[in-house]
């Protein structure tokens, strides 16, 4: 349905053309394998999974918390291209790539933090560098933090939470932080 809308628009139309599609937890298994492969076309598509019930998707069951799981959730969901796109970004920048690898090493350090999907100041990432005998200075991490944040939504892998300085790790920068620690191995 939309590879026969997206061929329809004229080509100036294309270049502005943007699908948002919202998976819920009653979406056929189809739909996500349409999303899916979806996913390495050139149609720019943002797929977001909602939810409306218990997030029964932890894989501890000791990590489930019915109380906390029952607000209503939408949370982008990352696409190949997507990933593919914040990967290759990284290939000019190695001192981001260095910075957003702290981050992730700081997220994964602590579960209650990944579940949470908790929230960090740069000079917890200072505290953090140290503590692996890495010397990162404030501003150095401060600068890169910056420019992640201004990276074009579609691959997005921080942004603000709640003050301007707080930040939080997008499922995207997850999905990301994982792949790159994949490809370090």
């Amino acid at each position: 349905m939309l590879s026969n809308d997206f061929t329809k628009l004229r080509e100036h139309e294309q270049n502005r053309c943007q699908y948002n599609v919202l998976i819920t937890q009653n979406t056929p298994l189809g739909f996500i394998f349409g999303i899916t492969a979806l996913s390495g076309s050139p149609l720019p598509v943002s797929c977001y999974l909602g939810s409306t019930n218990a997030d029964i998707s932890k894989t501890q069951t000791r990590d489930f918390d019915p109380v906390n799981s029952l607000t209503p959730s939408l949370e982008k969901f990352p696409l190949f291209e997507q990933i593919q796109s914040a990967l290759n970004h990284f290939n000019r920048k190695k001192a981001t790539r260095r910075i957003f690898s702290l981050i992730v090493d700081w997220h994964e350090e602590s579960k209650d933090r990944y579940n949470s999907s908790s929230s960090f100041r740069t000079s917890d990432l200072v505290v953090f560098s140290e503590s692996k005998g890495i010397s990162e200075l404030q501003s150095t991490i401060s600068n890169h933090v910056n420019k992640l944040i201004k990276w074009d939504s579609n691959f997005r892998l921080i942004e603000p939470h709640n003050s301007s300085v707080k930040y939080q790790i997008t499922s995207l920068g997850r999905t990301v932080g994982w792949m790159m620690k994949l490809n370090e191995e």
